[in-house]
């Protein structure tokens, strides 16, 4: 069984795709941490290299980090929710992504939805924004903010 990352920084361990969730309600089940070590173990899965949970005090905006399979640095920031994102929580992670990870991929997931407004701000912006219905889509294994980039 997959065991759940742990502290800061540590390696997600791979482990039978049995141990994470591929429904909504299996999703919505997962705590915080889970949520994290989750969407870490759907970019490993995907191909992505060095991928660490970072999540937590002093993690500047940033969950989870690694790279895709083009070299090019991912910033992912997880938001366990069951209110929709807002557009401030979204400008916050353009904030930290602009200062750290110019060049990356910045992926933004959620376990519910964002706002009409934070989900056009964060398009407009480049970002890559994950709600519920694309997690259980990526989560199934039909599709991945991180293919092709």
């Amino acid at each position: 069984m997959l065991r759940p990352v742990g502290d800061q920084g540590q390696q997600v361990v791979r482990g039978p795709l049995e141990r994470w969730p591929r429904d909504r309600y299996g999703i919505k089940a997962l705590t915080p941490y889970e949520f994290e070590d989750f969407v870490a173990w759907l970019l490993q899965r995907d191909g992505c290299l060095d991928v660490k949970r970072v999540g937590g005090a002093g993690d500047d905006g940033v969950d989870v980090r690694g790279r895709t399979v083009l070299d090019r640095p991912v910033a992912v920031q997880c938001k366990h929710l069951s209110n929709k994102v807002s557009p401030r929580q979204v400008r916050e992670f353009l904030g930290a992504v602009i200062a750290e990870h110019r060049d990356g991929v910045a992926v933004f997931v959620t376990s519910s939805y964002f706002t009409k407004n934070a989900d056009e701000f964060g398009v407009a912006h480049g970002l890559v924004l994950v709600n519920m219905q694309q997690l259980v889509s990526w989560a199934g294994g039909s599709w991945s903010p991180v293919a092709g980039r």
